[in-house]
C-alpha cells in the first residue's frame, strides 16, 4: 500500500499514541506519520510526503531519517508551493 501524508513547518511536540482505545500507547513520537507506520508497518510499501521545501528542510529530513532507518521504508517527497491549491495537486497527479 502507498501512504500519502504530508509535513508542515510548525512546532512539533512529542506526543503518546495508540490505536486501540484503552490500551497503553504504543508510541511517543513527534510525527504522527510514525505511530501511523508504527502501527500498519506490514501494509505500508511506500510513503509519499506532500512538503514545500522549508518543511522538507525543517521536519521532513528527519522524518525520512526515521521512517527509513527504523522502518525501512522508501520515502519520497511531493514538493508543492507553500500557497498550493488541493485542486492543483489532483490535476497534476
Amino acid at each position: 500500500m502507498q501512504y500519502f501524508t504530508f509535513i508542515g513547518t510548525g512546532k512539533y511536540d512529542e506526543i503518546k499514541y495508540s490505536f486501540q482505545e484503552g490500551q497503553k500507547p504504543d508510541l511517543e513520537t513527534k510525527y504522527v506519520q510514525e505511530a501511523i507506520v508504527n502501527g500498519f508497518n506490514e501494509e505500508i510499501d511506500e510513503i509519499f510526503i506532500f512538503c514545500t521545501v522549508e518543511s522538507r528542510e525543517g521536519h521532513g529530513i528527519v522524518l525520512k531519517k526515521i521512517l527509513e532507518e527504523q522502518y525501512h521504508k522508501k520515502v519520497h517527497f511531493i514538493e508543492v508551493n507553500f500557497d498550493v491549491q488541493t485542486e492543483e495537486i489532483v490535476l497534476e497527479m
